[in-house]
């Protein structure tokens, strides 16, 4: 028996075969932008991490120089208190050496710990409630400002 096939049949798979064909195109064209989007995606996350690093080194560059610039302008409160024993004098001196953001003393220090301070530079100077020790609390206040 042979098998016969009518024009239709033809007609009919010469469509089916150009329609097959214009959806692999527009897949492969599809994909083609896919892959263009993702390169896209990349560059662009690139220049985020890029940026975001150079952001980040400004700012620890900012705070180097801050820290700097505390070291040196509290240089006598800092010797002073490595100098003497106990931790919460450590702690502070490296609460001062540590600070990132202020250049005052009185806002890197919570209010008691600025009054404790001004006591112990007082007390390297005299005796609680003498004149030296009066004078040095005085001087303190005068060289690094009042807590508000």
């Amino acid at each position: 028996m042979k098998a016969s096939v009518s024009v239709p049949d033809v007609a009919l798979t010469l469509s089916t075969f150009s329609l097959l064909m214009v959806r692999l195109t527009a897949l492969n064209v599809s994909k083609d932008l896919n892959l263009e989007a993702s390169k896209a995606k990349k560059t662009q996350a690139e220049l985020d991490r890029t940026t975001r690093l150079a952001a980040y080194e400004v700012r620890q560059q900012a705070i180097r120089e801050v820290q700097q610039a505390n070291a040196t302008r509290f240089e006598e409160v800092v010797y002073l208190l490595e100098n003497t024993t106990g931790d919460f004098c450590a702690s502070v001196a490296n609460q001062i050496k540590r600070a990132e953001y202020h250049t005052e003393l009185f806002n890197i220090l919570s209010d008691r710990q600025f009054e404790i301070i001004a006591e112990i530079y007082g007390k390297a100077l005299g005796r609680k409630n003498s004149k030296a020790y009066d004078a040095g609390v005085n001087e303190f206040h005068e060289k690094y400002g009042e807590k508000e």
